[in-house]
């Protein structure tokens, strides 16, 4: 069945229109599901894998049309969407995180203001800073012309002036680093995280997210049918 197909309806004016039109009551809510999603006698866990929701209702149940169970199932696909295979993931990745990161050893607790613009001594190039992580020795930057020999480059932003110790795409760059045990933990970026911190990228981060967003409960087959039903009947049954 269509998720929406048997919401009540009610009487709806979209913007300025002077006509009125019944619409399905997308606000209808009914428990039965919280109930199941949280008996496990009627539900398996499930891994996604490359799969659109119609693909793993069909696979699970021999029809398509049970997609919409897996959201309500699953709180956090219902927050955060259905799981991006790795090329997507990519991506929105690329889309999310465009600019260059340069990490310093250099202090950066004054100047390099986000706006501010930065020039290379040895290049010439210049790029604008997007923002400033002070406390990993980072600037985000988006470049106005390419800039050669970047790595131990010393470059400059008003009075300010740093070396550069490398350069990374934003999307590969660090977003936090973790102790043995998994923890954030912070480091003096003038000497630098050392061997025995892990980085974590911005890529690694929205992998791991989607990796969870991957495990879901699915209801077990030889129930679908009667829960979709019991539930069909509770829209449809006056209050």
């Amino acid at each position: 069945m269509s998720y929406f197909t048997n919401f009540p309806q009610l009487a709806y004016k979209f913007g300025d229109e002077n006509t009125v039109n019944l619409f399905q009551n997308i606000n209808t809510y009914v428990d039965l599901i919280d109930a199941v999603k949280d008996n496990s006698a009627f539900f398996n866990s499930y891994q996604i894998s490359n799969e659109r929701p119609d693909q793993v209702s069909y696979k699970l149940y021999d029809d398509p049309s049970f997609h919409w169970t897996f959201y309500l199932m699953n709180d956090h696909i219902r927050r955060s969407g259905w799981p991006l295979t790795e090329s997507h993931l990519l991506e929105r990745a690329l889309l999310r995180y465009p600019d260059t990161v340069i990490t310093t050893k250099s202090s950066l607790v004054n100047g390099f203001a986000p706006g501010d613009t930065v020039t290379g001594l040895t290049s010439g190039a210049t790029a604008t800073i997007i923002r400033k992580y002070a406390d990993l020795g980072q600037l985000v930057i988006r470049y106005t012309n390419d800039l050669t020999g970047r790595n131990g480059e010393e470059i400059i932003s008003g009075d300010y002036a740093a070396i550069v110790d490398s350069y990374v795409d934003e999307y590969l760059s660090a977003s936090y680093y973790t102790d043995a045990d998994g923890n954030h933990v912070d480091f003096d970026p003038a000497v630098g995280p050392g061997a025995l911190l892990t980085e974590v990228t911005y890529y690694d981060a929205m992998r791991a997210e989607n990796a969870k967003l991957q495990e879901i409960k699915v209801i077990k087959p030889n129930s679908i049918s009667s829960i979709a039903s019991a539930f069909e009947e509770s829209l449809t049954t006056d209050p």
